[in-house]
């Protein structure tokens, strides 16, 4: 009985045959139209509520106002600050003890050039030794942390003549006071 239950479980067909099976079913080929499948989903679709990532993905970057850049500041001097330092140059309190990975100055042009959800993910996710906040502030506080060290990093290169006359005046005289 039991070399029935076997035979009745084992396709008894050659391999080539099931191979075949394969070969012939109904597919796709890479960039050809897709076919829909009952209830409207594409192959290769997102799953409802999903948010879509990289090239063409709508933007989840809130407005930055000024009420949202003086909640990240706070959260910049809290989570960030300590190893970047207050201006971003990576020399914070906490640097010289980080032997092992010198954290690095957020003004590096490297930097500086990365698309706004590249920075997002690195407070978000971490990077190198550096832990991932994600866990600590929401989507909106991320996003915020980003506008903040935008504005960070603009006012760290930008240059007198670009300011409005009364703004460069007061820059100025803040810079030659004792």
């Amino acid at each position: 009985m039991t070399w029935l239950a076997l035979v009745i479980g084992c396709d008894v067909r050659p391999p080539e045959a099931s191979l075949e099976r394969m070969v012939a079913q109904e597919s796709v080929r890479s960039y050809e139209p897709a076919p829909q499948l009952p209830g409207g989903v594409l192959p290769g679709d997102a799953p409802p509520g999903t948010q879509p990532y990289g090239a063409g993905a709508a933007d989840p970057r809130p407005a930055w106002t000024e009420a949202t850049l003086v909640v990240a500041r706070a959260d910049y001097e809290r989570l960030c600050a300590v190893c970047h330092g207050l201006d971003g140059r990576g020399d914070g309190p906490v640097a010289p003890d980080l032997a092992l990975r010198h954290p690095p100055s957020l003004l590096d042009p490297r930097i500086v050039a990365l698309p706004d959800r590249d920075l997002e993910r690195v407070v978000r996710e971490g990077y190198g030794l550096m832990p991932r906040y994600g866990d600590r502030l929401d989507a909106g506080r991320r996003w915020g942390v980003v506008g903040y060290l935008r504005a960070l990093m603009l006012s760290q290169s930008v240059r007198l003549a670009a300011l409005p006359a009364d703004e460069a005046a007061r820059v100025r005289s803040a810079l030659e006071a004792p």
